[in-house]
């Protein structure tokens, strides 16, 4: 039994819990949409129910008309932590004066006590919450209402993957209040420490990290996280043995989302990653044409990680297989053989529904790819030969390989035939960080035509993501790319010291927003240096075996363009520098480290490197090649990115390094995610 299934069954019980305090009876439970798929996700109704006092359940947004809701004495509200959440339980209080309100918050915070708390004029004061160390104990409004806090954080939503299931993937939280989400995030880990115990005890050995905020992370759990643990878990001896004895074992590796926006800007190629782009994955449920799906079966968690132009072919290779053991029942004649057959019917029969389920959903994205629709009745106008997706999955495979006028060109067609704005907003941040920049005047034409097609909306939501380093508009347009290699002997001139890193620029904005454009660099050189787009021919062919090692031979097959996330990169060049393949740099160390990696010449932001208890480098020890790896990515990470890691997992394993991977985050972000999280706001 993994650690860390403990971690969902202590997070329903709190919610159990919190249920079991309601004195009322009878009461109706009102859920918020947004946080039903958690409860879903962790349970079914009917088993919360034999646990809960409640008889009856409707969702936030349905109508909730008087006589339905006089027949309970108590309403039962599980919600969001938000100012709107906080304004129904205000507008609900008004309609209904005397029923008794009990507000179960997800991850409540201390703000949405007090204005919940200022809107009903109530006894919770600013000065009461700010003394107040402990916030899961309930709070009383006053006579009527009650609000709790429903701690979920961290969640398990995968297979060693910890979410804090924020509001857009925690995009949102990252780029307008990062602390909130950072102080989450060091608690998490805190979490995740408590769940290994006795020989599987998590020691960190090494801190990497690239960004100021992720320094700033790496500095709570180090100076206040650790210190915690030790205390609550250990006594002095035990403590003294943990610090002085106990072998290091993790390496905790902390990146931000802003060093690689185009991974999130790019629509994804694997099937789990193009599920949640077209149709929106909700943990494991999806709808598709009307029908609820959950993702949760053996099949999917075999083929999710796929690009989705493998998926067609396993289905099918699947499906002649469990067929043929259909077929062998005419030519069974011993007992023993038929019993065995009986036996392994109903697990045949469940793998045939298995196929026709992604069957069903694998077709309705190749529908709406070709057609903007799942029901195969084309959308798109006369004379265009493709659907816009298809257009713009083009244009993605493309862009990285254009001039920097025909990208400009491009964008202005999407925008004159009408393309979705999402689309068109992605295309201005990708040609934006392919060219570092956007020239002022190119800028100023194309944003002059996309308020004609779009109105004010688009200027608001441009405006915003320039302001925070979504994309950039350059008045000196792209960068100069021969200039670029100046500093790493390239050149033949003599190398130019790389600018100097203004240390407050950036710390200004620390604690405030994540957002600031990181490429120090331009993106040839980063694209070069980091061999961001391999060459097939530059690999070996691979092997049919069902690992993602085997079926791909590079982390290329999750995004277009051919293309290896920034941050999986950033945690592969730690253990291994054989993608290096432009200007290779050898690790000099036994210890992982970025060491000879220009990390501050490229990328904007502070890079952490701490050894705690490290002894590769010692003549005495052998260099480890077992342990864990927790990776911690604050803004949330894509599922094209989560498929990537488990590869560089898989290949580490083959290359003889046993490296475990733990993944915790804010939540799974997209392309629309982003472009809502910004717009939401503004």
């Amino acid at each position: 039994m993994s650690p860390l299934e403990n971690l969902n069954s202590n997070v329903l019980d709190r919610l159990i819990h919190n249920l079991s305090t309601v004195y009322t009876s009878p009461n109706l439970l009102i859920i918020d949409r947004l946080v039903a798929p958690i409860v879903d996700f962790l349970t079914t109704i009917s088993k919360l129910r034999s646990s809960a006092k409640f008889d009856n359940l409707v969702y936030l947004d349905s109508p909730l008309d008087k006589d339905t809701l006089n027949q309970y004495k108590g309403l039962i509200l599980i919600l969001e932590s938000s100012n709107k959440a906080a304004n129904e339980v205000f507008e609900l209080s008004k309609k209904f004066p005397t029923k008794k309100i009990h507000v179960i918050v997800k991850d409540m915070t201390r703000s949405f006590v007090y204005n919940i708390s200022n809107l009903l004029k109530g006894s919770v004061t600013f000065e009461s919450l700010a003394l107040n160390p402990n916030i899961d104990k309930p709070f009383r409004i006053n006579s009527n209402i009650r609000v709790c806090r429903w701690s979920v954080s961290p969640l398990v939503v995968d297979d060693k993957v910890l979410s804090l299931e924020m509001r857009y993937g925690g995009f949102q939280s990252y780029m307008f209040e990062p602390i909130e989400q950072i102080s989450r995030l060091s608690d998490s880990f805190l979490a995740l420490l408590n769940e290994f115990s006795g020989k599987n005890m998590l020691k960190v050995k090494n801190y990497f990290g690239k960004g100021d905020h992720a320094a700033l992370l790496i500095s709570m759990i180090k100076e206040e996280k650790i210190r915690q643990y030790l205390a609550t878990t250990m006594n002095p001896l035990q403590q003294e043995f943990y610090l002085n004895k106990y072998p290091g074992n993790t390496d905790v590796v902390v990146l931000e989302r802003n060093l690689d926006l185009t991974s999130v800007a790019l629509n994804q190629l694997n099937y789990q990653g193009l599920i949640d782009d077209l149709f929106t994955l909700r943990l494991n449920e999806v709808t598709v044409s009307g029908t609820k799906y959950l993702m949760k079966d053996d099949l999917y968690r075999d083929i999710k990680h796929l690009n989705f132009a493998s998926i067609g072919p396993k289905l099918n290779q699947l499906a002649r297989l469990v067929q043929e053991q259909y077929k062998q029942k005419d030519n069974l004649s011993d007992i023993s053989e038929i019993r065995k057959l009986v036996n392994n019917l109903g697990s045949l029969t469940s793998k045939q529904d298995l196929i026709k389920k992604h069957t069903t959903i694998s077709e309705a994205i190749l529908s709406y790819i070709k057609y903007g629709t799942v029901d195969e009745t084309p959308t798109t106008e006369t004379g265009q030969k493709y659907n816009q997706y298809e257009q713009y999955i083009e244009f993605e495979n493309e862009v990285f390989d254009m001039e920097y006028k025909a990208s400009v060109s491009k964008i202005k067609q999407f925008i004159t035939e009408a393309f979705d704005m999402y689309l068109v907003t992605s295309s201005v941040i990708l040609v934006s960080i392919v060219n570092d920049g956007i020239k002022e005047k190119d800028y100023d034409q194309i944003h002059s035509k996309a308020f004609e097609n779009f109105g004010i909306e688009v200027s608001l939501l441009w405006e915003s993501m320039a302001s925070r380093g979504i994309f950039k508009v350059s008045k000196s347009g792209p960068s100069d790319f021969f200039g670029a290699f100046s500093g790493f002997g390239i050149s033949s001139s003599q190398p130019k010291s790389p600018e100097p890193i203004d240390e407050d620029k950036y710390s200004r904005t620390l604690g405030i927003s994540g957002g600031q454009w990181t490429q120090r660099s331009n993106y040839s050189l980063i694209n070069k240096f980091w061999n961001l787009h391999p060459l097939l021919e530059e690999e070996e062919s691979t092997k049919r075996t069902g690992d993602l090692v085997d079926e791909y031979p590079h982390p290329s097959f999750a995004l277009p363009g051919n293309t290896v996330p920034i941050l999986v990169r950033l945690v592969e060049a730690l253990y291994s520098r054989k993608f290096l393949k432009y200007k290779p740099v050898n690790n000099v160390s036994r210890r992982c480290n970025w060491d000879g990696l220009q990390m501050d010449t490229m990328f904007e932001g502070k890079t952490v490197d701490i050894n705690v208890c490290d002894s590769s480098d010692s003549k005495r020890s052998e260099p480890s090649t077992k342990g864990y790896v927790v990776i911690i990515v604050i803004g949330g990470i894509t599922r094209g990115e989560l498929s990537c890691l488990k590869y560089l997992e898989q290949q580490l394993r083959s290359q003889g390094q046993e490296k475990e991977f733990i993944i915790v985050t804010s939540g799974t972000v997209n392309q629309r995610k982003m472009i809502e999280a910004i717009k939401s706001l503004d």
